[in-house]
């Protein structure tokens, strides 16, 4: 009896624990309001003498990211202030970017917001997501500290999403906003009409098979 009870017990406790594993996963307040540093290190080009690196310091609203190759590129980004734009220091000068359209394809090579939020884009996936050590559900670790710092990113400048630390913010682990980002899209389905000439053939045929009232019964008696 003793035993099974026992057994019981550590089936609870088995059962228990991943979902208390899963309730420490940070949420978007949590993410918004957190202050880190990380930096993903990785061997480059040539032999890997050519080293490089992405920085990332998040102080709540306040993101900062700095990748370094050859050259040095800094993005100051904050996702609480309006309206929506980057800070970029490039060749030791800053340059103020602001959000004045959708970055589609056919836009991003024209505008220099676009221009510079697609390649730090870019590069948060290539040099950062990909390998950043640790989980993502977890701001313990590099992985999950870029990942928070990411979507954040991404609810600011695709969705013009201003953040508050003094409201609940909007959740940033929702993605059903980048759907229409996504390349295939559903093809909506036409209706083909008939082209003109065609009606009137089928219109043609209706006359000549409709039976044809005779004359005589159009005169009258007479």
């Amino acid at each position: 009896m003793l035993s099974s009870k026992c057994s019981l017990n550590i089936l609870c406790l088995l059962l228990i624990f991943p979902s208390l594993a899963f309730s420490a996963n940070y949420d978007s307040k949590e993410c918004l309001m957190s202050k880190f540093d990380t930096t993903i290190k990785q061997d480059g080009k040539f032999f890997g003498l050519l080293k490089q690196s992405l920085q990332i310091s998040k102080d709540q609203c306040q993101i900062e990211i700095v990748f370094k190759k050859i050259l040095e590129t800094k993005w100051n980004i904050d996702i609480c202030r309006e309206p929506v734009h980057i800070k970029v220091t490039s060749n030791g000068s800053q340059s103020v970017y602001k959000k004045a359209m959708d970055c589609s394809e056919d836009r991003e090579q024209k505008d220099n917001f676009c221009l510079y939020w697609n390649e730090l884009n870019m590069i948060i996936q290539d040099d950062g997501l990909i390998f950043a050590e640790g989980e993502r559900e977890t701001l313990e670790t590099s992985h999950g500290k870029t990942y928070c710092s990411y979507l954040l990113l991404k609810k600011y400048i695709n969705d013009g999403v201003i953040f508050s630390k003094y409201k609940t913010p909007r959740n940033i682990f929702d993605d059903q906003d980048s759907i229409k980002d996504e390349s295939c899209a559903i093809v909506e389905k036409k209706t083909v009409e008939p082209k003109a000439s065609e009606v009137s053939v089928e219109v043609e045929e209706a006359l000549i098979d409709e039976p044809k009232e005779s004359e005589d019964s159009s005169s009258g008696p007479f």
